[in-house]
């Protein structure tokens, strides 16, 4: 499965490069290699924080619903980041 996925990996990001490369959107193959480099790093970051399925939820999700005990926490995802929202604005005004 891990073989799968570096294979798939490096075809996208070689596939990228070639496109940029070809196309002239990059000034030198360097360029174009860096951002057949990095495409898939950006997408695996995003695709940890997407939820997927009925219910899942992100790494980051997951650790927010904890407690500094430890314990689930009761609140809801949604709720959660209303609170964080809350304390943003707090902060800001003070």
């Amino acid at each position: 499965m891990v073989l799968l996925a570096t294979g798939l990996r490096l075809f996208a990001g070689t596939g990228l490069a070639a496109v940029l490369g070809a196309s002239g959107q990059t000034p030198t193959p360097f360029t174009a290699f860096l951002a057949g480099l990095t495409a898939p790093l950006l997408v695996a970051r995003i695709a940890q924080n997407v939820s997927v399925g009925n219910g899942a939820v992100s790494t980051q999700d997951a650790q927010a619903m904890t407690s500094a005990a430890g314990q689930p926490s009761i609140m809801s995802v949604a709720e959660q980041r209303q609170q964080v929202l809350q304390d943003r604005a707090r902060d800001v005004a003070s």
